[in-house]
């Protein structure tokens, strides 16, 4: 057996065993008049997910604290922000790593087929936007409505796989994940200066811009296009038209805010190319929620530092 047909053939949930809601008469009764009939056997993942992001977050504020110098003179929001990233980037790792063998599946081949390991991943991707959703709102008036709004429709979507619905499209859903990893370093890049240099920076700015367009631009409508023919001509018993028409208008309204965002990208790159002004200033309209904060000035808390060493030596 070649790789790539090991990687297809991977279908056992890792977690199964610690299905705890699976037997709970009144998780299944609610999961059944919802539609989604496998949720009992996959809810203990979500948790384990909402979790697992959770001790990200809130273990990332007294980590930098410890072992940087920088993170004590940031904003409470900005400190929020810094955290919420991480928990991005760690889940835009995870889901890479754990939705590569669907690619090669051949089980899961049509809207409303699944396997245990898809259900798995599928989970972690449920797990990630509950989490998403609650920091958004109770952080709604620095991240900003949009990006809650981006949470819910993203849960939406993902959730339907326990009717099942959907799955055969988690693996290129992931795809998208591949720019967030850039996205993420840019941020930082952004609002702490001296972490990256300006070369840095625009090297991974590039990377952010081609990854953004081979990931979601290119990608995005003919995914869209190719789920609506599908669903169109296929029987789907088990999934209410409302529920398919939800779905295709919350991924239009993802794509959509994908071109936006892009077109930011763009908008800042040229900028900086016309020489009106370096990456991190052009690239504050790519994140106004943030544009007011004030970025950690390293240079002065260095020559600070060394003042400080210096007082100290004569006294």
């Amino acid at each position: 057996m070649s790789f790539v047909d090991y990687l297809g053939s991977i279908e056992r949930d890792p977690l199964a065993r610690f299905a705890i809601f699976s037997d709970n008469k009144t998780i299944v009764s609610v999961s059944a008049f919802l539609g989604l009939p496998l949720l009992p056997f996959h809810l203990h993942e979500i948790l384990l997910a909402f979790l697992f992001y959770a001790l990200i977050y809130y273990s990332f504020g007294p980590i930098a604290k410890r072992k940087s110098k920088w993170y004590g003179k940031l904003t409470k929001d900005l400190k929020s922000a810094c955290a919420t990233h991480a928990v991005s980037e760690a889940n835009a790792i995870t889901l890479l790593i754990l939705n590569f063998p669907l690619f090669f599946s051949k089980s899961i081949n049509t809207l409303t087929s699944s396997t245990p390991y898809g259900l798995f991943v599928d989970s972690f991707c449920v797990g990630y936007f509950l989490f998403d959703f609650y920091i958004t709102s109770i952080h709604i008036k620095s991240i900003g409505a949009v990006f809650m709004f981006h949470a819910v429709t993203a849960l939406f979507v993902y959730i339907q796989g326990y009717r099942p619905f959907l799955l055969n499209y988690c693996p290129q859903f992931s795809y998208f994940e591949v720019s967030t990893l850039f996205v993420n370093v840019y941020w930082f890049g952004i609002h702490i200066p001296g972490l990256l240099t300006d070369k840095q920076q625009t090297i991974n700015g590039t990377l952010l811009i081609v990854a953004f367009l081979f990931c979601r631009i290119i990608p995005g409508p003919i995914n869209g296009y190719k789920l609506f023919k599908e669903a169109l001509f296929t029987e789907l018993d088990n999934v209410p038209y409302w529920i398919v028409l939800g779905v295709f208008a919350c991924y239009t309204l993802l794509t959509s805010l994908n071109f936006l965002w892009f077109y930011k990208m763009i908008q800042a790159a040229f900028k900086v190319l016309a020489g009106g002004g370096s990456v991190t200033d052009a690239n504050t309209n790519v994140y106004p929620e943030l544009a007011e904060e004030e970025p950690v000035d390293m240079a002065a808390e260095k020559a600070s530092m060394s003042k400080r060493h210096v007082a100290k030596k004569r006294v």
